[in-house]
């Protein structure tokens, strides 16, 4: 009885099921050394936006410049020395702005200044996890914006610093710079002398629902009710066994 159960079972579930898929590739593959376009190892190695207004730092100030006039950026945070910007050309007028302490400042689009994100202390370190740099694509490629950090991995926003969250896969956690490679499509790691890059690409599409032929819903629908009458059927023979003895 058992025996017929699963012979029965086992065709009806395989329906239920997709068919297996590869693996996703994983989001950082090493390079054997720099990529041939990048001419530096810290960020940003290309300009920060090519529109107006474009954002730099000036010691501890950010700075915004039309033209030829550079003022502060009013509203910004005051940042600490060796900070990053990044600008994502997708989101005019925004900008991301990270301390080495590990705090994460956000400019949106109408100028005001927030809070993105504040990095907490891996214990038992009692400081966050320093921050070695933060890139942006120029032009239209994309809106996401890479922040390497030293003890953290990769941190991406993708939503002009909204939201973040972790691109780690092929990658170790101390990092020491991310830059971007437009001739690439690509936004290149360094961690000490090894090199990782990670090509733009679609994020993988969800499976989908297997389909099932007519024949293959019947089997289903007529298995399922077989497996359910003897469920059913094989306690009722067992009590009227025990009965009839």
């Amino acid at each position: 009885m058992k025996r017929l159960i699963v012979l029965i079972l086992l065709p009806c579930t395989a329906f239920l099921f997709p068919n297996p898929v590869q693996a996703a590739l994983p989001w950082w593959t090493p390079l054997a050394h720099a990529p041939a376009s990048v001419r530096c190892t810290t960020a940003p190695c290309t300009p920060i936006t090519p529109d107006e207004p474009v954002f730099l730092i000036m010691g501890t100030t950010v700075l915004r410049r039309v033209g030829k006039d550079t003022t502060p950026d009013p509203g910004s945070p005051e940042l600490q020395q060796g900070s990053f910007l990044a600008a994502p050309a997708v989101y005019p007028g925004t900008v991301i702005a990270a301390t080495p302490g590990g705090t994460i400042y956000r400019r949106s689009s109408s100028g005001t200044w927030h809070l993105s994100l504040q990095l907490l202390p891996n214990l038992p370190d009692p400081a966050p996890p320093r921050i070695t740099g933060c890139a942006a694509m120029p032009g239209r490629l994309t809106g996401a914006v890479y922040c390497s950090t030293d003890g953290d991995g990769m941190l991406v926003t993708t939503d002009a610093g909204t939201t973040w969250y972790r691109a780690n896969d092929g990658l170790p956690l101390r990092i020491d710079a991310v830059v971007a490679v437009p001739s690439l499509h690509a936004f290149a790691a360094r961690a000490g002398s090894h090199w990782y890059i990670h090509v733009l690409r679609a994020l993988p599409a969800p499976t989908p629902p297997r389909h099932i032929s007519p024949a293959g819903f019947w089997l289903l629908a007529l298995g399922s009710l077989a497996i359910t009458a003897l469920l059913l059927l094989v306690p009722l023979w067992h009590w009227r066994n025990k009965l009839t003895n």
